[in-house]
């Protein structure tokens, strides 16, 4: 379910610029929030959708923040590592593709566990890499994709 969220995204995101006469299509620049690496393998099974498309996107960050679990970045990084296996494959298709390095780079860690009670104890890299994003000067919205496992008790 989760990959048809970034689909949907992508063609209701997807704004134009005019320049001149010509219309010039303007990548959305998002950051997503991930518990990847969870107790859940659907955020692997969207991240790599996700960098299946990732050329229609101008990402800012991937944060792994788990409710609970062992989730962390470098189940991120490692799915970056499959990305850049497949990237020559994904080139002979589509222009635009970020580097992998250049998405490890936005790669943060949020926090690990469960939130306390008041949804905030500290910061973490990943809340901080968010605030650095949103603080950024820009003529488009950042939007900040959720990823989450929902919990009702």
């Amino acid at each position: 379910m989760k990959h048809w969220l970034v689909v949907i995204l992508a063609l209701e995101l997807f704004s134009f610029a005019t320049v001149g006469q010509t219309r010039v299509p303007v990548k959305p620049r998002i950051v997503i929030s991930t518990d990847i690496g969870g107790t859940d393998p659907d955020d692997n099974q969207s991240m790599a959708h996700f960098l299946m498309y990732s050329n229609l996107f101008e990402t800012e960050g991937l944060i792994s923040s788990p409710s609970y679990g062992s989730g962390n970045k470098e189940e991120i990084l490692r799915m970056i590592d499959l990305y850049e296996q497949d990237l020559p494959k994904l080139k002979q298709h589509a222009k635009g593709f970020p580097t992998p390095a250049s998405l490890r780079a936005i790669t943060k860690q949020g926090r690990k566990g469960a939130a306390p009670y008041s949804g905030y104890q500290t910061p973490t890299e990943g809340s901080e890499w968010i605030i650095r994003c949103a603080r950024k000067k820009s003529d488009q919205p950042l939007w900040v994709l959720v990823w989450e496992t929902l919990v009702y008790r």
